[in-house]
């Protein structure tokens, strides 16, 4: 998918977000995939967690060995399974006068004033592996703003593979384009 061909629904799927704009509402919702990175690594700490949760239970016969296995492996399953509810409930919409977030499990909603302003931060990161110096992922992350002059409050982020970056970079600024665009109309 190149810059002349920017394909606004394929860009979201790649992103795993959803775009809902109707006539009084902009919805932006992050969808959860189980087959990307961050599905698979969440789905297997939260097996593992509760596996060895469990394991520990069932099967120990030191006082001291149940109580660790336990906190240790329903501590995990229950981290990995916030950051799944997180991913699943995470949104940003606009509907009458408000401004309605759901960011990493907080609700938050105020009313549109004249001094919302909306702001798209990027940043590529390198992610090195240790065991092969070297070698290692690039990431372009995309993070979306709202301002109301006192304080920024993140709309959205997502983040691709640097070989889709030109793709999230046109993605952001056309979000960003529609966020304006809906505060400006009401």
């Amino acid at each position: 998918m190149s810059q002349e061909n920017f394909n606004f629904e394929d860009a979201c799927k790649l992103v795993g977000i959803k775009v809902t704009n109707s006539q009084g509402t902009l919805t932006i919702r992050t969808l959860f995939n189980p087959f990307n990175k961050f599905g698979i690594g969440s789905i297997i700490f939260l097996i593992g967690g509760l596996t060895v949760g469990i394991l520990s239970i069932t099967r120990s016969k030191e006082y001291l060995s149940l109580i660790t296995g336990s906190i240790l492996g329903f501590g995990i399953g229950t981290v990995a399974l916030l950051s799944i509810l997180s991913e699943l409930t995470s949104y940003f919409k606009i509907s009458g006068k408000n401004l309605e977030f759901r960011n990493r499990l907080r609700l938050k909603t105020e009313r549109i004033t004249d001094d919302h302003k909306v702001k798209m931060k990027t940043r590529s990161e390198f992610v090195q592996l240790k065991s092969q110096p070297g070698s290692g992922s690039h990431f372009r992350i995309i993070e979306l703003y709202i301002s109301n002059g006192t304080s920024d409050q993140l709309i959205i982020d997502f983040q691709t593979d640097d070989k889709s970056s030109s793709i999230a970079n046109q993605l952001g600024n056309e979000l960003t384009y529609m966020v304006k665009n809906k505060i400006k109309s009401l």
